[in-house]
């Protein structure tokens, strides 16, 4: 009875071992992938769904110095950074999620 027991026990368990060893560990769950739109004096971060926690965001100038930082809530209502004071140059904007992006800024061209 109790071989009986056993048999049953394993051939039950059995399969549920071997597929949950063929699927592994269930992979980490990455941040949002985030669009960046620059236009000539902001920077628009519009995430394909909301970030949990906070997001932190720098720009850093070609030397990498950081020249801007600003943290986002979950809860913010619109993800933009002023970028109307940085002077012309190349930059980076560095994401907590790891994500870069590269951009440019050109001087104004006035016209009277």
């Amino acid at each position: 009875m109790k071989t009986n027991f056993f048999s049953v026990l394993a051939f039950w368990l059995l399969p549920a071992l071997i597929l949950s060893a063929q699927n592994g560990v269930a992979p980490i769950s990455k941040a949002p992938y985030i669009e960046v739109v620059v236009a000539s004096d902001r920077i628009w971060l519009l995430p394909e769904e909301t970030p949990q926690g906070e997001l932190h965001a720098r720009i850093l100038d070609h030397h990498g110095k950081v020249v801007l930082e600003k943290t986002f809530c979950s809860g913010a209502e619109s993800w933009w950074l002023d970028i109307s004071a940085l002077s012309p140059g190349k930059y980076q904007l560095h994401l907590t999620s790891g994500q870069r992006e590269y951009f440019e800024r050109h001087a104004r061209k006035r016209s009277l």
